[in-house]
Parts: structure tokens; sequence; C-alpha cells
């Protein structure tokens, strides 16, 4: 009775349960029994390891137990890192060489101590010899049992880069790896600041502008029945500085100053003025120089060259504003307001 009871107590504690029970505890059904820790740690990430039959017990733990789930993806996670760390790291020339040199030694030391990463086959042949007194001794150039496909913990070995073997056992050149994430994170570092570079290079750079001649400022005016349509215009943004003449213009002015933008950037490009002085009303439209490709010669008001089109305007230049003023009456007379803006108030 006790015998079966403990019978049934090995394998209560043999079982995986849902609850997350201690990982170095369990074993699975397989020959070689390595508990469900190592079966863990002998999947490589990001591959199809689960479907292997020598860790169906592992697989159905982490299905079925969070705690073996959090367990798995952790383990997971930390072989990604050391995959990734190594494929920074340079492989020395001779490494090929110090690696067969110190395997060569460890053969011809007596029992030496088994290394997790050897596989099941070694021991399994090592426990041979020591057991041969009996039956004979196993020979190493005999074929053993132990000549099994990949297992489990076989396949702790193949998380390690093997050497690429050339003909006789010389070395052959590695294959290129792909870019590590250090790498990567470089790369994209270094495009982020060349377009930051670049954005800043445009924005404090000079640009070309658009250039418009007079008649084309004339044209794009928003006359209709022989006077300015201002409901169209919306108030100045302030794109440019657009100041006043010297003189009374301040003095005649109706409203605000408005905007006419004449390219469709979306900024203005002239500054409107409304003005009205004894019965003479227009407006005075205010352009940088650098936006008129003919800019007028004359600078003055009173000695500016008469235009008709679409209004009577005329047109000068302030050079030391590095404006241009454009005139345009809708009532009244131009002689109206040169008696009153002479040369030197011009």
């Amino acid at each position: 009775m006790s015998g079966a009871r403990e019978d049934a107590q090995q394998q209560s504690r043999q079982q995986p349960t849902t609850d997350g029970p201690d990982p170095q505890s369990l074993m699975n059904n397989s020959p070689h029994n390595p508990t469900l820790r190592e079966q863990l740690d002998a999947m490589r990430p990001d591959t199809d390891d689960l479907r292997d039959p020598d860790v169906q017990e592992a697989a159905r733990a982490i299905v079925e137990s969070e705690e073996w789930r959090s367990v798995f993806n952790r383990q997971q996670a930390f072989d990604r890192e050391v995959s990734n760390a190594m494929q920074d790291v340079d492989v020395p020339n001779n490494l090929q060489a110090r690696l067969q040199n110190a395997l060569s030694t460890d053969s011809d030391a007596s029992n030496p101590p088994p290394s997790p990463l050897e596989g099941e086959g070694q021991l399994r042949k090592r426990s041979a010899e020591k057991q041969g007194e009996g039956a004979g001794r196993v020979s190493k150039s005999e074929p053993t049992p132990t000549s099994l496909p990949l297992t489990l913990i076989s396949r702790l070995r193949s998380k390690s880069v093997p050497l690429p073997q050339g003909e006789r056992g010389t070395a052959v050149t590695p294959p290129l790896v792909r870019p590590s994430r250090r790498t990567w994170t470089r790369t994209i570092i270094a495009a982020s600041a060349m377009f930051l570079v670049a954005g800043l290079g445009w924005l404090f750079l000079p640009h070309g502008v658009t250039t418009f001649a007079l008649d084309e400022v004339r044209q794009s005016l928003p006359f209709e029945n022989g006077g300015l349509d201002s409901t169209s215009l919306t108030n100045f943004d302030g794109s440019f500085d657009a100041p006043l003449p010297s003189g009374p213009w301040s003095e005649w002015l109706q409203s605000e100053a408005a905007g006419l933008d004449l390219d469709g950037n979306g900024t203005h490009d002239a500054a409107i003025y409304e003005f009205a002085y004894r019965g003479t009303h227009g407006y005075l439209l205010v352009l940088p120089v650098s936006r008129i490709s003919d800019p007028p010669a004359r600078t003055f008001f009173n000695t500016a060259t008469i235009s008709y089109t679409p209004a009577t305007n005329v047109a000068w230049i302030a050079p030391t504003e590095k404006v241009v003023y454009l005139c345009l009456l809708d009532h009244g007379q131009l002689d109206t307001l040169s008696r009153v803006l002479t040369p030197a108030a011009a």
C-alpha cells in the first residue's frame, strides 16, 4: 500500500500543472528525461521547435499554464538578445585551431567531466565504457546505441554557430551576416540627422521667389464695374513690411490694410490700403520690390507714368523702403492728389 502511494506521488510530481509549478521539478516522458526547464531552454527563438515530439510536454505546459508561458517568453527574449549580441562580435582568425587543440587536450584527460553541450550520445558512450567490464568495453571505433537523431539536449549545441569547414579541415570564409540591431539603429539615427540638416538648410537658405510684372498685378485685382471688390480680400497677414509713403496718406485711410495673394501659396504678396480725399477714392497697393520683375523708374507720385487698366493708376518706387507703390482711383482725379503730394513729400 505504501509503495502504491509513493508511485502515485512520483507520477503527480512528473505531471505539469496549469498553476505554474517549479520548473526544475517536472520531467517529461522522453527516454532522455530532461526537465521542462531544459526543454524550454533548448528551444531556439523564432523557430518551429515547439512541434518537435521531444518537447510536446513543454508545449502543452506553455498553452495551459500562464507561469510556464511567462517563463518561455522570458527565455526566448533572452536568447534573442544573446543572438543579436553575438552578431557584433568578430571571430578571431585562429579560433578554430584553438578550439580543436582544446578538444584534443580534453579528450586525452582521464574521466573528464561531461559537458552539458556534449549531447546525450557522449554521456551514454562514457557510461557504457565504464560498465563494459562484464560485457566488454565499447570500442571508440564501433557504433554505439547512442547514435541518435538530433534530440532536445543536442539542440543546445545548435544554438552556437559552428565553424564552417572546407576541404582538409581548412577554414572557409564565413558568409555575410545580416546587419545587427545596433547597425540598423546607427543607420536610422544618421538618416534622421541628414533629414534634419536638410530641413534646416531649406528653411534658412534663400529660395527662388515668383516675380510679377506690374501689368499682371493690375489684372489680378478683383475690379468689378469700375470698383474693387473688397469683400473678396482678407486682412493683411504682415508677411512683409508694407509702410505708407511719406505725406498725408495715413490721414486718408478708410480701413485696415487688406492682403492679396498673387501666387496662391497662402501668404499675401501685396498690402492694399483704401483711402479717400476730397471726392477722390481709391486703393494704394504696397508690394516688395523683389517681387516685381519690371519695377518703375520713377520715384515720386507726381512724376509717375499714368495707366488706365483696370482703372486710372500710377506706380512709383521707394528705394529706401524697397517697395513699389501702385495707386488706383475708382472715383476722382489724380490731379486732386498731386496738388498735395509734392515731390518733397512723395
